[in-house]
């Protein structure tokens, strides 16, 4: 067969690699812009430049992702958990999906959403069981507010056991399980145990 007849395809070809190149390049302009106003806190003109990435690549998981995270940070938490929700939509990489998850989590407590975070940080901590002190600790709010002591008990004292070498992990349990044994069993039971000592720092649950 003569070589001329694969000629038209090769062409197309060639031109649909440069377009993909040409757009390659955009989309990389417009995050490292996005990323670097980020870093600035600059978030509603970062919001701005992720957004043009994603209309020229609509599968780019990480500018969602970073388009969450600036929502986030704004307070719009119903607009950023849509945001986390096309990343697990689009891409499969544990980091991402993990990280995703826990934001929705934390934006749905925010919101006072509570069983919605609550399964949405069980999510997170399917895929990596182990290093989520902090998705632990958010979980038990979380089964604070649903009144589900027990559960919320248990959940403090698996992120004791995983971080015990944090002080920051172990002080923020420890203020729940307090927290939780005032509902439990009132003042009069850790008067009597913990000789009317109170936690430093505790103040509230958020």
């Amino acid at each position: 067969m003569d070589s001329s007849f694969f000629l038209p395809g090769i062409k197309i070809l060639e031109e649909q690699l440069n377009i993909y190149l040409s757009n390659q390049a955009e989309i990389k302009k417009h995050c490292n812009r996005a990323d670097g106003l980020r870093n600035l806190q600059r978030y509603e003109d970062a919001i701005k430049s992720y957004e043009e990435a994603i209309q020229i690549h609509p599968q780019n998981f990480y500018c969602w992702f970073c388009r969450g995270i600036c929502l986030f940070e704004l307070g719009r938490y119903d607009k950023a958990i849509d945001s986390f929700q096309k990343v697990l939509e689009i891409t499969k990489d544990k980091n991402f999906l993990i990280g995703a998850l826990n934001y929705i989590g934390t934006a749905q407590f925010r919101l006072e959403r509570y069983q919605e975070a609550l399964n949405s940080l069980k999510r997170a901590i399917e895929f990596e069981p182990v290093n989520l002190s902090g998705t632990l600790i958010l979980a038990a709010k979380c089964l604070f507010q649903l009144k589900n002591y027990e559960e919320a008990s248990k959940y403090c004292l698996r992120a004791i056991k995983e971080s015990s070498k944090d002080t920051e992990v172990v002080k923020a349990a420890n203020a729940l399980r307090y927290q939780i044994g005032l509902k439990n069993f009132g003042f009069g039971f850790w008067f009597q145990w913990l000789g009317a000592y109170i936690p430093e720092g505790i103040t509230s649950l958020v």
